[in-house]
C-alpha cells in the first residue's frame, strides 16, 4: 500500500508541474494568438499533451492499486472479522475514502477519465491537419476586415481627419 501511495504522489507531483508549468504556457500562446498560435506550436503541445496523458494512466494505476492494498487490509480484513492495525479508521471514514477513490479514479465518469477525455480533445483541436483551415479562416477574416476599413461607411464614420 505503503508503494502505491508513494507511487500515487510522485506522479501527482509530475501532473501538477505539467499543468502548471508547461500546459499554462501553451495556454498564454492561444490566449495571445488564438486557434493559429496553438496550432503553430502543435509538435510541443501534442509531447506535453502524451506526457500528461502517460502520467493520468499511471496516477490511476497506483490509485488502483492503492484502493486494492487498502480493501484487502482493511475493509475485508474486518469482513473477515480478523483485526486491523491501529490506527484504523472508522466505517464512516472508510466509506468517504472509497467514495473519493470512486471520484477520482474508479468510476466510469472519475475526475482521471474526465482529464483524459479533455487531454483528447485538445489534442485534436490542436491537430496540425488543422492550420490550413485556421489560416483560411484568418484570411477571410483579414478580407472581410479590409474591405469594412475600405468602405465608405467606415470612411465616413472616421470623419474628415482619417
Amino acid at each position: 500500500a505503503s508503494q502505491a501511495f508513494l507511487g500515487a504522489v510522485e506522479e501527482l507531483d509530475k501532473i501538477v508541474y505539467l499543468l502548471g508549468e508547461v500546459l499554462m504556457r501553451f495556454q498564454r500562446v492561444g490566449a495571445g494568438l488564438g486557434d493559429y498560435g496553438v496550432v503553430r506550436v502543435a509538435p510541443w503541445l501534442r509531447l506535453a499533451l502524451e506526457a500528461f496523458a502517460e502520467r493520468l494512466r499511471r496516477l490511476k494505476a497506483h490509485l488502483e492499486q492503492l484502493n486494492a492494498a487498502v480493501d484487502e487490509a482493511i475493509v475485508f480484513a474486518r469482513a473477515r472479522g480478523l483485526s486491523v492495525k491501529k490506527p484504523a479508521p472508522n466505517q464512516r471514514m472508510t466509506v468517504r475514502a472509497h467514495a473519493a477513490l470512486e471520484r477520482a479514479a474508479l468510476s466510469r465518469m472519475a475526475h482521471t477519465q474526465s482529464l483524459a477525455q479533455a487531454l483528447e480533445e485538445l489534442r485534436g483541436r490542436s491537430a496540425p491537419e488543422r492550420l490550413p483551415y485556421v489560416v483560411e479562416s484568418l484570411g477571410s477574416t483579414c478580407e472581410a476586415l479590409q474591405s469594412v476599413l475600405e468602405s465608405p461607411q467606415f470612411q465616413a464614420c472616421m470623419g474628415e481627419d482619417a
